[in-house]
């Protein structure tokens, strides 16, 4: 318990100094400049999602059993290396011999940043494993500091960058961020004790297969999560201007500020849902009839708030910068109810290894957005892209929820009828603001 509050208190710090630093973020860069940074960070989280953050999974579910019985993750953690290292060498390869793609698609002429973008790429797959370690062994107050600490560094660059306003630029913005993932990793792998690592071991081809087994279906839901993350800024960029692509991306940078707690639910749960499981199987039906209605009563109850006081916020702190994206904004921030009903539902399918059913949500939700964005984003504008990423997040909660509430047979009609008044408010709300 104590870990779970350090964690949610490290994660409410994290995300008052994360919005705070985007209130500095929004005024000091240009909105072509934001579409350059959001671009750049769309290609490290392409390859961090299909090369290495599909497999992080194995890390809790098969470290926590590992610490269990031998006080150690080492070998958990051996496996699960045997499998990414190579990966990693063939994405730096990559990397390297597109690299005038690369730089085209982002929009800058500075070829330093490739060399930047491996480095960046190695940087996160490495804190990624931390991560999950830590989590295997319960020690999240850890990561909560860490991920605190980086956005310390974030504002510390950011007020740097306003200091010296000659200089400011999306290329040495991306640079100083390197520096300071850098060091937060140090810091971190300077926290962990050898039994998490070492000794390091030659992969059993029974206990690989088994690992195989379990996170080959992560990697559909990773890249349908990618799709559903960043498939808006793919085609914003295809279709429209950088400046509706930076403005677009600063608010969707603020919804998943909002949203980021919600992943908390997965990191508290997992693996206390999986205790449940072996020890007290009616703990996990509780769960299942009072977290859902929390999450989506609570957040909903919420959510009107803080739509009534964007606007004056935004005009206080911006002007009419990013007035052509307010909508959208309104738009993602209804969004917020079903983004955390949807995780109050992952942890209970993984600890049952109906992993693939998660898969199968993300995978529904990508389609939908794609769908949504391909048709309404040339059209309309980003407010389709926004209605696109709604309507992923309603679809996959709606199959999470059946996955989830049938088998344990806990009703759910009311959180069904709920989302599908929320899907069609959405579609309504976008009708509204067309011209007739």
């Amino acid at each position: 318990m104590r870990n779970a509050l350090a964690l949610w208190g490290g994660q409410l710090a994290n995300f008052s100094v994360g919005f705070f630093s985007l209130l500095i973020y929004g005024g000091l860069f240009s909105k072509p400049q934001i579409a350059v940074i959001s671009l750049f960070e769309m290609v490290v989280a392409l390859f961090l999602s299909l090369g290495f953050s599909w497999s992080a999974i194995a890390l809790v579910r098969f470290g926590e059993g590992e610490y269990a019985s031998e006080g150690t993750t080492a070998y958990t953690s051996s496996l699960r290396l045997a499998l990414t290292l190579p990966i990693l060498a063939v994405v730096a390869v990559a990397i390297l011999f597109y690299q005038e793609e690369l730089l085209a698609y982002i929009g800058t002429a500075d070829r330093s940043i490739i060399a930047f973008l491996v480095i960046d790429l190695f940087l996160a797959a490495a804190r990624e494993h931390l991560v999950y370690l830590f989590n295997a062994r319960e020690r999240q107050r850890i990561n909560a500091a860490i991920y605190f600490g980086m956005s310390i560094g974030k504002i510390a660059v950011l007020l740097l960058l306003w200091s010296r306003p000659g200089e400011v630029s999306a290329e040495s913005y991306v640079k100083l961020l390197v520096g300071v993932d850098v060091l937060a990793l140090l810091v971190h792998a300077s926290l962990i004790d050898r039994a998490f690592l070492w000794p390091l071991s030659r992969p059993r081809g029974a206990d690989f297969l088994q690992m195989l087994r379990f996170v080959v279906p992560q990697i559909f839901g990773f890249a349908a999560l990618f799709a559903i993350n960043w498939i808006d800024a793919y085609f914003i960029r295809l279709y429209r201007s950088a400046e509706e692509l930076g403005g677009y991306q600063f608010v969707y940078s603020l919804f998943t500020r909002a949203a980021a707690l919600a992943f908390i639910i997965n990191t508290i749960f997992f693996p206390r849902i999986m205790d449940w499981n072996r020890s007290n199987p009616i703990s996990t039906l509780r769960y299942m009839q009072r977290a859902p209605l929390v999450a989506l009563g609570g957040i909903g109850l919420l959510t009107p708030f803080v739509i009534a006081i964007v606007g004056p916020v935004f005009s206080i702190f911006f002007g009419q910068k990013f007035v052509d994206s307010i909508g959208s904004f309104y738009l993602l921030l209804a969004a917020l109810p079903w983004f955390y009903l949807s995780y109050v539902y992952v942890p209970v399918l993984n600890a049952r290894d109906r992993v693939g059913r998660v898969q199968l949500a993300n995978a529904a939700a990508a389609g939908v957005n794609v769908a949504v964005d391909a048709l309404l984003v040339n059209r309309i504008g980003v407010i389709g892209a926004a209605l696109g990423t709604v309507l992923a997040f309603q679809v996959r909660a709606l199959i999470l929820m059946t996955a989830a509430h049938r088998p344990l047979d806990v009703p759910y009609r009311v959180l069904f009828a709920a989302t599908l008044f929320g899907a069609l408010a959405a579609i309504g709300y976008v009708g509204s603001t067309l011209p007739h």
